[in-house]
């Protein structure tokens, strides 16, 4: 299983929420893709982060309140996951949006992301829940180890 995980990069908060991820994927035997970790120094990042994209079986998208504010590449890779979304079975997951910070940012989340019809799950207050309904969704049980920085 290939998956793909989005996140703003220029903030360091979300970065570390993606790192967690990362690596708890990666204790299930999960094959996922962190640009950070993935990419080799000199590889076009457009280039591979969007075959990335296209070859993952899933797409996990971090979504804080600051990243929707953000201009970056985090909303391109959103709005191509939605593109791929009309080639797969109707029904299917394929962007499962996480919330990784205040709950109160749901409006905001509603308002201003490309995946705003999606229904999502809130990392907090409860990120042991959140993360294990993630993980549940894509055929994985939570990683003992799994832990996630305490929110902001």
């Amino acid at each position: 299983m290939n998956v793909f995980i989005s996140f703003c990069s220029s903030l360091s908060y979300d970065q570390s929420i993606a790192t967690k991820f990362h690596a708890g994927l990666t204790a299930v035997g999960v094959d996922s893709y962190l640009p950070s970790v993935s990419l080799t120094a000199g590889q076009h990042t457009t280039l591979h982060v969007n075959a990335a994209i296209r070859s993952s079986d899933y797409v996990i998208a971090l979504i804080s309140n600051d990243s929707l504010s953000q201009s970056g590449s985090h909303f391109r890779e959103q709005r191509q996951a939605l593109e791929l979304v009309e080639h797969r079975p109707e029904g299917s997951i394929f962007i499962i949006p996480v919330l990784i910070d205040d709950p109160a940012g749901v409006d905001q989340f509603r308002q201003a992301s490309p995946l705003k019809g999606l229904y999502h799950v809130e990392l907090f207050p409860n990120p042991v829940k959140a993360a294990a309904k993630i993980f549940l969704s894509m055929g994985h049980t939570l990683p003992s180890n799994f832990r996630l920085p305490a929110p902001r």
